[in-house]
């Protein structure tokens, strides 16, 4: 050991033992047996880039602001170390900062081509020497904690950071604690799990403060003990995502071991999700024996069937009994939207309709009544559902819109809507039948060219009035700022402690946690309310933002909340593209504080950030009192490496109020504080990155606390503390779009589809001045609008679903059984819009349509056979009739799929998108391989990764797998299938799975599997591995496995997943040999009986209300009534009145009523029900347990 080392670890042991002496006795340190040295700088510096494109050794990064941070070994610092001898090689590390620097060493192999990691759990801190300036500087340490399992490939290693000051000139042997360090999100996905420091991949030494700085750092080291961890109870992981309409399994871990008994209780809340809308509300108790230090619960999601962006939900941790809440205590649970997004929408109503205006051109009025959108605290004419009615002032609203939500069994419900569907509802806010106007300006024209007309829903009184429509075209060129007019503005004038005006700003609520960015991704430490305490007007012109200590009642991702603050927006409410945004601001002052004035792409739920872009107007951080920052954040140049500028003022910001804008036209964005331009930025500036910033934003004012950006809170900064806002205004070129209209005839009942051909459209009588005159060109459309005639005696003005339609049809009928050609279903997939429907003509009843090469389904569709009864679609045996493409969702109902011929995979229908089968039959159909393997099968219904499979009122039967798996339906991984009241029978796989062959997630309600058969090895019935399924009140018998393998159910896994199987209600009996099959692979499987079901034999790990016989009284299959096929009870069957009635669905498979007995009946089939429910399935209400997913 070098004497210089010996020096420093004897000076380690001396802060070691002042450490134990100060530690209480109940601490049990865990003991390092050695100081290990990191870095001492005696050898070269490596660098490297890894495989996964991971910078690896020695490298530095900066914020795109700053120089270029260099470093190098020298033997030359201005002095010597002390305790070193000579030769002492020491780091020099050179900073240009303007917002933050870094030099990172990640850990590596002797190649740098491998990222590795080191164990330094058993230590209480790291230390170094280093040779400061004593200037006062903010610098920060980072350990690089543990990655992803599996890692991503990327760095998504964790951050744990600390501040400090640099304090002295010349060297300081600076020591941090482990308990010091705080999460750093730095927005890469990295686990949340806690410091562990058992897989370190690095550290780094940085600085935040401005100007060129110079450091020298020696013998980077561990020192003293890490104390035993606490027992608490948190979050497994900050964030779970899960797909739409699937259930999340939300883990809960203890820290370690308990020795006694320990619980805490969960709960749900709302994010953007809503409660029974988006998922399912769940709440309970968990019990943690001792021992066990793992426990989970379940969210069930809603699927809707339409695209709305991804949804959030709050999970929360509370009353904890033996133990102490750790961190997350709240975490998040993301919703994954799995809907297309429908270009052609422009209005759906699932929001209120705050961006519409009460007049057909959709300007919104003025205190005065004017009908120039110049002042927002006017706009009170839209509300949500059940919100009162009255216009600034109390002034009654001539005409009110709200989003209005109808039930899927209501009487206006929509045809084949979803369980709920908003709506434009429009009523009179006054006495008399005067006309009503309404529309929308949009903050940038749309080029429609190239489309047919505008379609929508409109609900028909059939009263014979013409209710007219009118387009704003394009208007006169832009003038540019010097031609721009005030057009928009809020002054913030209401009483004091009013809230900000809800038709234009909202609110963020809470830390982030639920929007799957704890710190809202930059370790903040403010909670967002929406409390008047946090935003409220103060009766002197003005908003203000207060920024308070928390009084602990709230929790926040690092434990109970120390501020709280406010964020608004204008998401949904307002949006601008181009023109002059500014804000007459007074920020408030102080260390740690970090107001802010910014914008965000409206298509952020679609894109996501930074793809959508993010324009900050003016931000301002505390530690940098002096300094104003205007940024934009894009692919590839985001959070650290965002493109900005700063203007330094001579006098603190905060003193005063300021005037921050940007002035935005196409390709350009300029930053002005009081009139003076000191930042721009052009697609040069970010090239070769993408230039985002040519689409509507939305605005936002928030005060953020502590943070990447904001830093420490200072000693001094006094709370509370309040940003005042005097005003937001917009200046942009005056309407002049051009005035176009039309008409249609209100001469039906009900909901229909409304097209207006863009060819009926005429030039309107009132136009506004300057307005062009060269007819309907749809390269830049700026809004549209509707006018109710006065005297409009209709009972409901409701209208949805508002689309550019472009050269399609939304219903399309097939007219031919020929494969080709006009009228055929062929052309009619190519000729259908998104989201339209095919029918077929009723002269196509009884007939078959032979196809001559598989049809793709390739957007969202219904193909519904209703109107041609016992329509067959074949692939003559020689083709597969259906593809559907990956991600898109499709229904086929009343329709035969025969006679399907697939390679390698799917015989009848290769489903990769999100399926729904409603009184289908696919028979006959098969599948040819080159040999097994694991993937190919499907003779049926084959499901791609990532697909989705509904099954209701349908029958699979007699299709043949042969050299592969899953006679009747095939899923693959990551899939979700639910089957529901049908029937599958009489398939064979020549490998596994007669019937079923599942790698997913599988509900099976109501319904029959009977007669199928594998013949290469187990799984008669079902051969199940990978995910999670559950039947419930089903009936599986008559199936066979070989003599060798013949469990007509298999349970088994090779990889790393837990397969479950979970039977409730159900017969299983009279299959060859025995019903399950536990296969003894190397991993477990979970195979679970709900109870009231009756088996075969002993082998489904029965429990008492289970009845373990072999003859479950059955009759054969046949046509009992309903769509499909079941087995009837006889008369003495065990199966009768033995059910769970807690857990049967409201009827059996046919649609006969349960219970029709003393009780119900297990299996599919109820004994003595009158089937009641109509042939035609509804869409909107299926019975499904509770299934992980």
């Amino acid at each position: 050991m070098k004497p210089r080392r010996l020096i420093l670890h004897l000076m380690l042991l001396v802060a070691l033992l002042a450490q134990l002496a100060a530690t209480p006795l109940a601490i049990t340190p865990v003991q390092a047996a050695t100081f290990p040295v990191i870095d001492d700088f005696e050898t070269p510096l490596t660098y490297g880039v890894t495989a996964e494109n991971v910078q690896v050794g020695f490298f530095a990064a900066q914020d795109g602001g700053s120089g270029p941070t260099t470093f190098a070994i020298t033997a030359s610092p201005p002095a010597p170390v002390p305790g070193a001898t000579e030769p002492n090689n020491v780091l020099q590390v050179n900073f240009a900062t303007a917002v933050w620097a870094v030099m990172i060493h990640g850990f590596a192999n002797d190649a740098a081509t491998q990222w590795v990691n080191q164990d330094w759990s058993a230590f209480g801190g790291i230390s170094f020497w280093l040779y400061g300036q004593g200037n006062g500087a903010a610098l920060f340490v980072d350990v690089i904690d543990n990655r992803n399992s599996p890692a991503q490939p990327r760095d998504d290693a964790e951050r744990y950071s600390v501040t400090f000051t640099d304090d002295t000139a010349g060297w300081k042997l600076v020591q941090l604690p482990f308990t010091s360090f705080a999460r750093k999100d730095i927005g890469n996905g990295a686990p949340n799990d806690g410091f562990t420091l058992t897989e370190v991949h690095g550290w780094a030494f940085g600085t935040t403060t401005p100007g060129a700085q110079s450091y020298f750092i020696d013998d980077v080291t561990l020192y003293g003990t890490a104390p035993v961890r606490p027992l608490t109870v948190g979050f497994g992981a900050a964030t779970t995502n899960v797909k739409e309409g699937r259930t999340a399994t939300i883990v809960v871990k203890l820290s370690k071991p308990a020795e006694t008994t320990v619980t805490v209780d969960y709960s749900t809340a709302d994010g953007t999700a809503v409660a029974n809308r988006n998922y399912l509300p769940a709440a309970g108790t968990l019990t943690f024996a001792p021992g066990v230090t793992q426990q989970s619960f379940q969210v069930a999601t809603i699927g809707n069937g339409k695209w709305q962006g991804g949804k959030s939900v709050l999970l929360r941790l509370t009353n904890p009994t033996n133990i102490a809440l750790g961190a997350p205590a709240i975490a998040g649970l993301t919703i994954q939207e799995v809907d297309p997004y429908d270009p052609n929408l422009i209005d759906d109503f699932e929001t209120p309709p705050y961006l519409f205006g009460t007049n057909r051109d959709g300007a919104r009025p003025t205190r005065d009544g004017e009908l120039e959108a110049t002042d927002v605290t006017a706009a009170a004419d839209v509300e949500a559902a059940g919100a009162e009615s009255a216009g600034a002032g109390g002034k009654p609203q001539k005409t009110i819109l709200t989003s209005w939500e109808i039930p899927a069994d209501s009487p206006l419900a929509l045809p084949n809507q979803g369980a709920f569907e908003r709506v434009l509802r429009v009523q009179r806010g006054e006495r008399g039948q005067s006309e009503l106007e309404f529309g929308r300006r949009f903050a940038l024209g749309q080029n429609w060219a190239g489309n047919q007309g505008l379609n929508f829903w409109f609900y028909g009184n059939n009263t014979g009035r013409k209710i007219k429509v009118t387009l704003l075209d394009n208007q006169a060129p832009d003038p540019g700022p010097g031609g721009w007019k005030l057009v928009w503005r809020d002054e913030f004038n209401s009483r004091a402690g009013a809230p900000p005006n809800q038709n234009v700003w909202g609110y963020e609520i809470g830390d982030g946690a639920v929007n799957g960015i704890p710190g809202w991704g930059n370790d903040e430490l403010q909670y967002y309310s929406d409390s008047t305490e946090n935003a409220a007007t103060d009766g002197a012109g003005n908003l203000a933002i207060t920024v308070k200590e928390a009084d602990g009642a709230l929790t926040c991702y690092y434990g109970p909340c120390r501020y709280t603050s406010a964020r608004l927006l204008t998401k949904h409410k307002f949006e601008v593209a181009y023109g002059r945004i500014e804000a007459r601001i007074k920020v408030p002052r102080g260390a740690g504080l970090w107001p802010a004035f910014w914008s965000l792409g409206t298509d952020i739920d679609r894109v996501g950030w930074p793809q959508t872009g993010e324009i900050d107007i003016m931000e301002n951080v505390g530690r940098l009192p002096n300094q104003v920052f205007g940024t934009i954040h894009g692919p590839g140049y985001s959070g650290g490496q965002s493109f900005g500028g700063f203007y330094n003022l001579p006098n603190p910001v905060a003193d005063d109020f300021h005037v921050f804008a940007v002035e935005w036209q196409p390709g350009e964005i300029r930053w002005y504080i009081d009139g003076i331009l000191y930042h721009t930025a052009r697609p040069e500036n970010v090239a070769p990155n993408q230039w985002v910033f040519e689409h509507p934003f939305f605005l936002l004012l928030n005060v953020a606390v502590g943070g990447n950006f904001g830093g420490p809170v200072g000693a001094d900064t006094v709370f509370p503390q309040t940003m005042l806002v005097d005003y937001v205004r917009l200046y942009q070129a005056q309407d002049t779009a051009e005035r176009i209209e039309a008409h249609f005839t209100d001469n039906f009942s009900g909901w229909q589809r409304v097209s207006v051909p863009f060819s009926a459209f005429k030039r309107s009588g009132d136009q506004p001045k300057g307005a062009p005159r060269d007819g309907l060109t749809l390269s830049s459309v700026w809004g549209y609008g509707f006018q109710i005639p006065g005297g409009y005696r209709g009972q409901h003005i409701l209208f949805d679903q508002v689309r550019v339609q472009p050269n399609c049809s939304y219903d399309v009928m097939v007219s031919t059984p020929a494969d080709s050609g006009p009228g055929s279903l062929r052309q009619a997939l190519a000729d259908v819009c998104f989201g339209g429907a095919i029918t077929f003509a009723p002269a196509l009843a009884g007939q078959t349509i032979t196809l001559s090469s598989e049809l793709t389904i390739a957007r969202p569709v219904t193909i519904d056979g209703a109107a041609a009864p016992s329509l067959a679609i074949s692939g003559g045996g020689s083709v597969r009739p259906f593809v559907v493409n990956a991600t898109i969702p499709a229904t086929l109902r009343n329709l035969t799929i025969r006679d399907g011929y697939g390679w390698e995979l799917a015989g009848g229908v290769l489903n990769n998108g999100m399926l729904t089968l409603d009184h289908v039959t696919v028979a006959n159909n098969r599948v040819a391989t080159s040999g097994v393997d694991f993937w190919k099968g499907g003779a049926g219904v084959y499901n791609g990764d990532g697909s989705s499979l509904t099954l209701i009122d349908s029958t699979v039967r007699d299709n043949h797998a042969e050299g592969g798996a899953g006679g009747g339906v095939y899923a693959f991984f990551n899939t979700a299938v639910d089957i529901v009241r049908s029937t599958i029978a009489s398939n064979l796989a020549t490998d596994v799975g007669g019937g079923i062959r599942s790698l997913g997630d599988f509900t099976i309600v109501n319904s029959t599997i009977s007669g199928n058969t594998a013949t290469g090895w187990h799984g008669g019935a079902i051969f199940h591995t990978e995910g999670v399924m559950e039947i419930l009140n089903s009936t599986i018998t008559n199936n066979a496995g070989p003599d060798w393998a013949p469990s007509a159910i298999f349970l088994g896994e090779w990889g790393p997943l837990v397969p479950v199987l979970k039977l409730t209600n159900t017969i299983v009996a009279g299959n060859r040999w025995y019903a399950c099959e536990r296969f003894a692979a190397p991993n477990p499987n979970i195979l679970l009986s709900g109870g009231n079901n009756i088996i075969q034999d002993g082998s489904c790990n029965p429990v008492a209300s289970d009845q373990l016989l072999p003859d479950a009284g059955l009759e054969p299959l046949a046509d009992n009534g309903g769509p499909t096929w079941t087995h009837a009870l006889q008369p003495g069957s065990p199966a009768l009145d033995a059910a769970n009635a807690a857990l049967c669905p409201a009827t059996d498979q046919r649609g006969a009523t349960r219970p029709a007995g003393a009780g119900c009946d297990i299996g599919a089939f109820e004994s003595g029900g009158v089937i009641v429910r109509a042939t035609a399935a509804p869409t909107a209400s299926l019975f499904l347990p509770t299934v992980q997913r």
